[in-house]
């Protein structure tokens, strides 16, 4: 009954798993070129340890690319990072 129940898990881990496809995009029609000076990096996740890992590995492979990137946690205050938000608080 366990291996039952390990199999089925494993298949619901193994179809839960899609790949991501763009539906839209949007381009300024009056731009014609467009070049970016910073791009910033974040990492959401609960575990600051592995948001953190995260974060240096990304913004270290993108200046190894010659992209001009900054960690979020480098970047908000920690008093904004550490305390809670509701959907309210982080669309304004």
């Amino acid at each position: 009954m366990k291996n039952c129940i390990l199999i089925l898990i494993n298949f619901a881990f193994l179809f839960s798993c899609s790949s991501s496809k763009l539906q839209e995009q949007w381009k300024d029609p009056d731009t014609t070129y467009y070049e970016s000076n910073k791009v910033l990096v974040i990492g959401i996740t609960r575990d600051n340890e592995a948001r953190n890992i995260f974060e240096d590995k990304l913004v270290s492979e993108l200046e190894n690319n010659d992209v001009n990137a900054e960690k979020s946690i480098d970047f908000f205050e920690k008093s904004f990072t550490n305390s809670k938000k509701t959907e309210e608080d982080l669309s304004l």
